[in-house]
């Protein structure tokens, strides 16, 4: 349940804006099992405001005074063993930090309580309002003088912890919030000190299971690598924040968690320019050095950080400039508006596809939900490419199946193009194969066979697709785990689409890694047919199982003089490894699925299925 401040208008789903007046909604959660339990006596649980990975967070009643609070309790399957010590600690070292800090900006922790059969929790301040995370997809930060502004907050936040010597260590925009205590008043919270590092006590800390524990993508190097902690590890994590509200994305990604400490240790930080051009240099610099590898190259600690951000400028002067308008990259700045007419975008869910960006949107005219796919194209070659391909898309509406999205609508304008979908709640099968790293086989030939299916049914209307990858395949995940793979098709049929597409993405300082999954014929200029689809199904299997895909050794960028490269010339020892543990009857399966010559490979999605293992 969600509530308007200033309206008072309440919603059953998980939209962010109000639909009256465009405010922010109050998440004000849900009933759960526990809801009307009470703990030590003292305190009521109301509803479940969240959850993460060892705790549960209630709101409450103060049974003496009637007063409104949020309790956060371990989770039942961490009521006993080594992960249940962890758990505890890391709850004792949240009530510490809290208790310690006398900041406004730290959430206020009242006290830490253990029931008689072993269940902890701590009592702490109710907070009303949303995480940056909320904020960044409902475009609240479509101004950089916004962004600037609110990090400049939070850094005061943390420079009163690094002065008492105690280091966040899991920053991320989940854990940045902005209270409300009424609809006039703001309070920037940084939340969840749980695996804070006390510099000033020694031989006391977290497990290695707990060194890990902060999200991979803001973490600094040196704590993945297990160096020495100081109050720099945040200010890097700060510039991960800031870099990703105002490009929109974050400057280090990975197909895997090895994959991403490896990328935070060695690999070079994106230039900020690339994707925000309107940016100062000044503020270009200050990111930069916030992502230093070394430490000792960053901004010592917040309150350098928060000195520096008070002192650059918001917008690039534009005297030595072109004055010719820049076309942003920030998908913030599309919430609110209103396409063609006909669909108000309300949040930001996700980046897709070939450099889209997905939104949840509303259709005016009948007020229903739907997702719109949107890339910022302006006029010219992209937009012709992704029209054609949009066209060959739409080919699919009449196509109805369990593993598939829906198409609704397409159209452009001078700014964009668009297709409208259905909107189904899922995550992307990179994503997914980055949180489990692993799936269960059992598991992948369900979901697999699910997939086949649903390009059997395209492939009956004469349809290819063209374009699958774990980035642009989607997962409905259940209480039980991954449920199943619903695809989109996206007609990408020539070598003019591709090149028109993949190389804007490698401009822009992000290598597209949909090309990888792509058949050599298809990227040899032939026009890719039902085996290309297979091969890619192929190809998505293999790493689903634990196989390794290589990237693709030549970019798709060519002159009309090299359109009649063969497909053995395209890909040059481009070799797929096959997992060790192999099933004597997978390898080949397997092997025929991904071969180069289409000749050789499953003609047909049914001849697939019909030799899946079992």
């Amino acid at each position: 349940m969600r509530r308007c401040l200033t309206c008072d208008t309440r919603y059953e789903d998980e939209r962010l804006l109000c639909t009256a007046d465009s405010d922010m909604l109050i998440d004000e959660g849900r009933p759960a099992l526990e809801s009307g339990r009470t703990l030590s006596a003292r305190y009521k649980l109301g509803n479940l405001l969240g959850e993460g990975g060892m705790g549960r967070v209630f709101e409450a009643t103060r049974l003496s005074d009637g007063a409104v609070v949020a309790v956060k309790i371990l989770k039942n399957d961490t009521a006993s063993g080594p992960s249940h010590d962890e758990a505890v600690k890391r709850l004792q070292v949240e009530a510490e930090a809290g208790a310690s800090l006398e900041h406004p900006g730290v959430t206020r922790v009242y006290e830490h309580c253990q029931e008689s059969d072993g269940a902890s929790f701590i009592v702490m301040e109710r907070l009303y309002g949303s995480t940056l995370d909320e904020l960044r997809r409902a475009g609240r930060f479509a101004s950089t003088e916004r962004v600037l502004g609110l990090l400049t907050e939070v850094c005061d936040v943390l420079a009163a912890a690094h002065s008492c010597g105690i280091v966040h260590r899991d920053l991320k925009p989940s854990n940045i919030f902005v209270h409300r205590p009424d609809r006039d008043r703001f309070q920037v919270k940084v939340l969840d000190f749980g695996i804070a590092k006390m510099l000033y006590r020694q031989g006391t800390k977290l497990t290695s299971t707990g060194e890990f524990l902060g999200t991979l993508l803001y973490m600094a190097p040196e704590l993945t690598a297990g160096r020495p902690v100081t109050t720099a590890a945040d200010v890097y994590s700060l510039g991960v924040i800031l870099f990703e509200a105002l490009a929109g994305k974050t400057p280090f990604a990975g197909r895997n968690p090895m994959e991403i400490i490896r990328v935070h240790a060695s690999a070079p930080a994106p230039s900020l320019s690339t994707f925000r051009p309107d940016l100062p240099e000044e503020l270009e610099a200050l990111v930069a050095r916030c992502l230093f590898k070394k430490p000792e190259g960053r901004f010592a600690d917040a309150a350098a950080l928060a000195q520096a951000l008070r002192g650059v400028p918001h917008v690039r002067s534009n005297s030595a400039g072109s004055g010719e308008p820049t076309l942003s990259l920030n998908p913030s700045q599309w919430v609110g508006i209103v396409l063609d007419e006909t669909y108000e975008i309300h949040e930001w869910i996700a980046p897709g596809r070939f450099g889209s960006d997905v939104y949840r949107a509303t259709h005016l005219r009948t007020g229903a939900i739907v997702a719109v796919r949107l890339w910022r194209t302006g006029r010219g070659s992209v937009r012709d490419h992704l029209l054609e391909a949009f066209r060959r898309e739409a080919r699919a509406m009449g196509v109805r199946h369990t593993n598939l999205i829906a198409i609704l609508d397409l159209g452009y304008n001078d700014e964009c193009v668009y297709i409208v979908t259905e909107l189904l709640e899922s995550i992307s099968l990179r994503t997914l194969m980055v949180r489990r790293n692993e799936l269960p086989r059992p598991v992948v030939r369900e979901l697999i066979r699910g997939a086949a299916e649903a390009l059997a049914a395209l492939h009956a209307r004469d349809i290819v697709s063209g374009g699958l990858s774990p980035e642009t395949v989607r997962v409905v995940v259940g209480a039980s785990g991954p449920e199943k793979l619903v695809l989109t098709p996206f007609g990408l049929t020539s070598l003019n689409q591709l090149s028109a597409l993949f190389p804007r993405r490698e401009v822009a300082g992000e290598r597209d890694r949909s090309r990888d999954y792509i058949s050599p014929e298809q990227i040899a200029g032939a026009v890719p047919d039902v085996r290309s689809d297979l091969y890619s199904l192929g190809l998505i299997l293999l790493e689903m199982v634990g196989g390794e895909v290589p990237e693709l050794p030549l970019p798709l960028a060519r002159t009309s003089s090299d359109l009649e490269l063969s497909a053995e010339d395209a890909a040059p020892s481009r070799e797929v490894v096959m997992p060790s543990d192999l099933a004597a009857e997978w390898s080949p399966f397997l092997r025929k699925a991904v071969a180069r010559d289409p000749a050789d490979r499953f003609q047909t999605a049914q001849e697939m299925l019909s030799a899946l293992p079992r």
